[in-house]
């Protein structure tokens, strides 16, 4: 049986325990993607205010690491090249962290689960006073 912040029994329903794995699993696959590039971001050699040709003002940067593939070492291209692909990941961050306070808001007794976390579509959203708040896309911003 869980308890909120004051010992009282915290009843779950079953729409509760649907809320509370939806949001937990679309939590950990955020959070298990942000540690990956994390890790990636970490162990890459980053080359920045290289200017060239195309770029003279150093706008760009260049983050090399290599993944272990059948036929050898490939690039990893997907890792930021630019500012605001970093900015994106910071948000991606923020969001996670307000994902992970929401469930311990919820498990400690303030908030009801099923009203915090609600399904749309295939998707979980965390709605704070009815403010909806998606995890972001995985997607970084474009590249010029």
């Amino acid at each position: 049986m869980r308890v909120d912040t004051l010992d009282k029994p915290l009843d779950l329903t079953i729409q509760d325990r649907e809320a509370l794995f939806g949001a937990l699993k679309a939590t950990y696959r955020e959070y298990d993607d942000l540690q990956s590039t994390r890790n990636k971001l970490l162990h890459a050699t980053w080359l920045i205010g290289y200017p060239d040709h195309d770029d003279p003002t150093c706008e760009r940067f260049d983050v090399q690491k290599y993944a272990a593939t059948a036929m050898g070492l490939a690039p990893i291209e997907s890792l930021p090249k630019r500012k605001e692909e970093l900015e994106h990941l910071t948000k991606r961050c923020e969001m996670t962290r307000s994902w992970i306070a929401a469930v311990h808001a919820c498990l400690g007794g303030p908030f009801l689960i099923k009203e915090t976390f609600k399904r749309e579509g295939n998707d979980w959203c965390l709605f704070i006073n009815e403010r909806k708040m998606p995890l972001l896309e995985k997607r970084m911003p474009p590249s010029d």
